[in-house]
């Protein structure tokens, strides 16, 4: 019994800590991220289209299309 006890508390820890870990890249990418797209625009030397454009290809990479559609 003690022992089921013991590896219920272990496997609870190894979540948590993979959740912290997940937690952890996510935050770390949507920041990269967020730079990025400040650099963009904050860049004075490109034109308001050229902005679109590449904030554009950014958001292609992250848009989920539904079946069906490409």
């Amino acid at each position: 019994m003690k022992t089921i006890f013991l590896a219920t508390i272990v496997a609870t820890l190894i979540l948590i800590d993979l959740a912290f870990v997940v937690y952890l890249y996510a935050k770390i990418y949507i920041t990269k991220l967020t730079k990025e797209i400040d650099a963009i625009l904050d860049d004075n030397s490109l034109s308001f289209m050229q902005k679109m454009d590449l904030l554009d290809k950014i958001q292609a990479k992250f848009s989920v299309s539904k079946e069906g559609e490409k």
